[in-house]
């Protein structure tokens, strides 16, 4: 897929008015992505220049001139891991309680416990239920909204609901967590899947980074990682 077509299918269901706003500010914008919005706004019968927009890019830094630069550190890992288990904790034991108060109003007494395989298998449907749904609706965790950090995809931009499912997926990978002690720290979720996480204040150097560069041959790039 040409990033003009990866373009104009993320950006197909804005509306005419969303698409405007992108073509007003080419500078925040990749060539590509103001293509696709041009071609959108003339498909919706809106009159558009065109003609390629010129841009002028600030010069990139020798030592950002990767976009592993704008990945979130090993220790910023750490800290979405603890934040995040922690969470997912306290929502287990909320559910618990709630299985228990459910089956002693029906008269039926079921004893919770860590290993009990009801219990186990609560904490598993939550897990793929928080990572899937805050990832791929909010492109956060609530470890990720603390730090302020998003996930997004190999172009900076929302993931799909298929790289949002194959993310979340991967995390099932045993010992899959010790992946992210690499470096640059992208786990197996986020090489399988295609996606990245990156400070919010890094989004725009992110996008610039790929500006130039088709999702294929950024693949092959960072088929190293």
């Amino acid at each position: 897929m040409s990033n003009v077509a990866y373009f104009i299918e993320k950006f197909k269901t804005k509306s005419k008015e969303e698409l405007q706003q992108i073509v007003e500010q080419p500078a925040h914008y990749q060539n590509d992505a103001l293509i696709a919005a041009k071609q959108l706004l003339a498909d919706l019968g809106a009159y558009v220049n065109m003609e390629p927009e010129t841009i002028i890019e600030e010069e990139t830094p020798k030592h950002a001139a990767s976009v592993d630069n704008l990945i979130v550190s090993r220790q910023m890992r750490l800290i979405h891991y603890v934040i995040d288990y922690v969470v997912l904790q306290v929502l287990t034991v909320a559910s618990m309680a709630l299985i228990n108060l459910s089956y002693e109003l029906t008269g039926i007494y079921y004893q919770t416990t860590l290993f009990a395989p009801l219990d186990i298998a609560n904490y598993f449907v939550l897990f793929f239920l928080y990572y899937l749904l805050l990832e791929h609706y909010g492109q956060i965790t609530i470890g990720k909204l603390i730090t302020k950090t998003m996930v997004v995809d190999e172009m900076g931009y929302e993931p799909s609901f298929s790289e949002s499912l194959y993310r979340t997926l991967s995390r099932f990978i045993p010992f899959e967590a010790f992946s992210c002690l690499r470096k640059p720290s992208r786990g197996w979720h986020d090489t399988l899947s295609g996606t990245y996480v990156i400070e919010r204040r890094n989004l725009d150097r992110f996008r610039k980074r790929l500006g130039g560069v088709s999702a294929e041959d950024h693949l092959v790039d960072s088929g190293s990682e």
